[in-house]
Formats: structure tokens, C-alpha cells, sequence
């Protein structure tokens, strides 16, 4: 009896993860950073708007740069290695193919306060672009920007579909990859040294 009511729970679970999942979001900066969603589940019977508004890292005045703790600060530079990019690389592409992209267009300047990351962020971005540019309806640019405070600036729309059954997998497999779990172990002990 046990096993028929977990077997008919599982089956409900599958039943809801194949269900899917229409997202559209807009983030503009052009007064103030905001970054508006839209979520639609169950054929849109179901919707969750995100807050209208959310702060972002705009323009800010430079400040002198304090003295970095410990190894020389928490830095994602230091968390990479070649199998972490290789995997990166995979679960991009995975992650492609699982969320249908109706439109996704971007014209984004951004910088994370460390011109060693950014570089290593832009590198990244433009290595997998061409996965997702290709037409009048999916165009991305980003102009890194090396500056020593975060930066996110400028326009990007999207309007997608996915399914949880399909993405699910590719996620739980990404994070549990020997790659990652070693990075995220890198970046504790690096965490705690920069504390």
C-alpha cells in the first residue's frame, strides 16, 4: 500500500514537472536600475509577478581602494581550472537546449569590481554567444567594463519556455560534477581566508 502511494506521489511529481513553465523579464537602467518578471505556470492559469523593482549596482562614485584581506581577497579567478570550464561549457549548451527562447535580446555594459574576473567573464560569455545569437530575435552585447566598483548597465528582454522535468536533471548534474564540487571547496576555504 506504502509503495502504491509513493509510486502514484512520484508519477503527480513527473506529472507537474512536465508542465510548462512561460518566463519574460526586462531589466533596464535608463533612471534607475529595475528588473521587472513575469512567471507563468499551469498554461498561464497560474502567475507570479516578481517586485517591479529591484536595486542593481549603477553608477557610483570611486572610492580608494581599501587594502584587500588575507590572499588577496575572495577572487573567482582563483576557484577556476580547466575541467570547471569544460563542464561549464557542457552545461551551457545542455541548458540551451532545454529552454526554448522566443526572443532574448541584450545590450548590457558590466564589470564585477575585479578586472581579472571580468576578463574571465567576458572570455566565457563570448566563447558560448554564438549559442544563443543567430537571428533578429536573439541578439546579445556586452561591453565589459574593468573598472575597480561592479557595474551593470543598459537594456535586455527575453521571453522563454522550459520545462522543469527537462532542466532539473541538467542542473542537479552540473552542481554535483567533480569540477564544481571542488571549486565550491576551493571558494569555502577561499571565503574564510577573506573573512
Amino acid at each position: 500500500m506504502v509503495f502504491v502511494i509513493l509510486m502514484g506521489l512520484f508519477g503527480f511529481f513527473l506529472f507537474l514537472a512536465s508542465i510548462p513553465i512561460d518566463l519574460k523579464f526586462q531589466f533596464d537602467s535608463f533612471q534607475s536600475p529595475r528588473f521587472r518578471c513575469r512567471i507563468g505556470w499551469f498554461f498561464s492559469l497560474i502567475e507570479l509577478n516578481l517586485p517591479a523593482e529591484r536595486r542593481f549596482p549603477g553608477k557610483k562614485k570611486k572610492r580608494r581602494k581599501t587594502e584587500r584581506k588575507s590572499i588577496g581577497g575572495f577572487s573567482f579567478f582563483r576557484l577556476l581550472s580547466r575541467p570547471l570550464l569544460i563542464r561549464s561549457m557542457d552545461f551551457t549548451w545542455k541548458i540551451r537546449r532545454t529552454i526554448h527562447w522566443t526572443r532574448l535580446r541584450g545590450d548590457i555594459k558590466a564589470g564585477l569590481g575585479e578586472p581579472a574576473d571580468t576578463g574571465i567573464l567576458f572570455g566565457y560569455f563570448s566563447a558560448v554567444l554564438p549559442l544563443f545569437d543567430g537571428s533578429d530575435e536573439r541578439r546579445l552585447r556586452w561591453e565589459p567594463d574593468f573598472g575597480d566598483e561592479p557595474l551593470l548597465e543598459g537594456t535586455s528582454e527575453g521571453v522563454a519556455r522550459l520545462r522543469p522535468i527537462e532542466i532539473i536533471p541538467v542542473v542537479l548534474a552540473f552542481i554535483f560534477s567533480k569540477p564544481v564540487l571542488q571549486a565550491m571547496r576551493r571558494g569555502l576555504r577561499q571565503w574564510r581566508k577573506w573573512k
